[in-house]
């Protein structure tokens, strides 16, 4: 009971803390937008009116800006940082209402063109909340409802066909970026529990290890002494392999847990919201059909709303891939290699080769799972450490064992780095071997470049 209220303590302040790292983005969007508006706006709005809407967002935002800098200033415990969340919300939410006073003092009735702005204003400060607020809903909802509720029922009380339909699609919008921050918040919160968890086994793991080194220095020292120790000996050394096997038990289980839900939320994030996209931009090409020739600034905005829709969509399939390939549950293994070989060399520009003894081969999901991650692990630490320029990837059969080896023709590992244990991303990857019956090693020379060679057995081990 203890140790989840602790744990739920430490996810909020870790959410608070990211709602305060992303803040420094969020206030230069807000002064950008808002002198964008103005600016466009001066010539069909009040400007005392547009003035006074400006010295509140501004005086707000250098208040939040302060509020910012007394957060980093006196870094707050675990036990104080929910006082600054409140604070963030309540600023939060002048702001989404500063907003959304704009989707109504500064809504000219005679000009559709400049209406449509505002609407493409305010939802670009909609999108640009879902990924700097959705670490906590409460913030994100308090800044998006107050942002574009008043343009939504200011379209709807207009009437006439476009002016309702322009409140629909809003309200559409409004919906959409809801449901798109809402997963995007599972996926964080999700994270933040995984981190937390990798440190609560990481600590219990060095704990556990301190306490056999010091039962076993003491049962050594009694050897010394009494020959019965012998036995005493042995038996700490069996417990201690057994609670290796454990640990390693336990690490395969989260292991597979964790793919599992990667494999979920990347099947949810690109079935649901994939859906939502296309209906909303089917939405859009309706509305765009209906539009006559002569309202060409309308069909623009109609067209780059369109375009962020692409955009959006193209981040879902990217977070979706990035979750779980579908091509490895799919066409398997031999086309992820492929396809993990392809995205590599066009993200990065770093010329990637992927060679292949096998048209296909027939492994368990845990296998084929643990090569492809260990393949995507070491082409990680291409990118961060090897400064190379190509890279090959080569699946073969050796014997009674299949051999994946990585190669680069980087600045080549340091060898006292492989076996020093705070390289965590050595470690996952012997544990993946490991969890196949296999065995990764490394080697490399300076200058020379860095090979990872992968060997598991084509057959279970007895």
């Amino acid at each position: 009971m203890d140790t989840s209220c602790e744990r739920s303590t430490a996810v909020r302040s870790e959410q608070i803390k990211l709602l305060y790292t992303n803040s420094s983005f969020a206030f230069t969007a807000i002064v950008l937008n808002a002198l964008i508006l103005v600016f466009i706006e001066w010539g069909v709005v009040s400007h005392t009116a547009l003035l006074a809407w400006l010295f509140y967002i501004l005086a707000l935002t250098l208040v939040r800006v302060v509020s910012v800098r007394g957060f980093y200033r006196l870094s707050p415990s675990t036990l104080e940082i929910n006082r600054w969340g409140t604070l963030f919300l309540v600023g939060t939410a002048f702001s989404g209402v500063g907003w959304g006073a704009a989707g109504i003092w500064l809504f000219p009735d005679n000009s559709i063109v400049h209406q449509v702005f505002v609407v493409f204003v305010l939802a670009g400060m909609t999108a640009g909340a879902v990924a700097t607020l959705s670490s906590m809903m409460a913030a994100f909802l308090s800044f998006a409802i107050p942002a574009l509720l008043p343009v939504t029922v200011r379209f709807l009380a207009q009437g006439g066909a476009l002016s309702t339909a322009m409140g629909w699609m809003v309200a559409l919008y409004m919906i959409l970026m809801v449901f798109i921050a809402w997963k995007l918040h599972e996926t964080i919160l999700m994270s933040l529990h995984l981190r937390l968890e990798n440190r609560e086994m990481i600590a219990s793991l060095t704990a556990g290890k301190a306490q056999m080194e010091k039962l076993n220095t003491e049962l050594t020292a009694e050897v010394a002494e009494r020959t019965r120790s012998a036995e005493a000996l042995r038996q700490s050394q069996e417990q201690l392999q057994e609670t290796l096997v454990q640990l390693r038990a336990l690490a395969a289980h989260l292991q597979s847990i964790r793919e599992e839900e990667r494999t979920r939320i990347a099947r949810e994030v690109h079935d649901e919201l994939g859906q939502a996209l296309t209906g909303l931009q089917l939405g859009l090409s309706w509305l765009a059909g209906r539009l006559t020739p002569e309202q060409r600034q309308v069909q623009e905005k109609v067209k780059a709303l369109s375009a962020l829709v692409d955009t959006t969509a193209q981040a879902v399939r990217r977070i979706s891939t990035e979750l779980r390939p579908s091509v490895l549950d799919d066409l398997g293994l031999i086309a992820a290699l492929e396809w993990l070989a392809s995205a590599f060399t066009s993200n990065t520009g770093i010329r990637c080769e992927f060679v292949s003894d096998f048209e296909a081969v027939e492994l368990n999901p845990t296998t084929g799972t643990a090569i492809f991650r260990i393949a995507q692990e070491t082409l990680t630490n291409v990118i961060r450490h090897a400064e190379a320029t190509t890279v090959a990837i080569t699946l073969k059969k050796m014997g009674p064992a299949l051999v994946l080896i990585v190669q680069d023709n980087g600045k080549g590992i340091d060898e006292n780095k492989i076996s020093v244990p705070r390289s965590l991303g050595l470690l996952g990857m012997r544990e993946h071997a490991r969890m196949c019956g296999g065995d990764v090693s490394f080697s490399g020379h300076p200058g020379r470049g860095t090979t990872v060679t992968l060997q598991i057995p084509l057959s279970p081990p007895a």
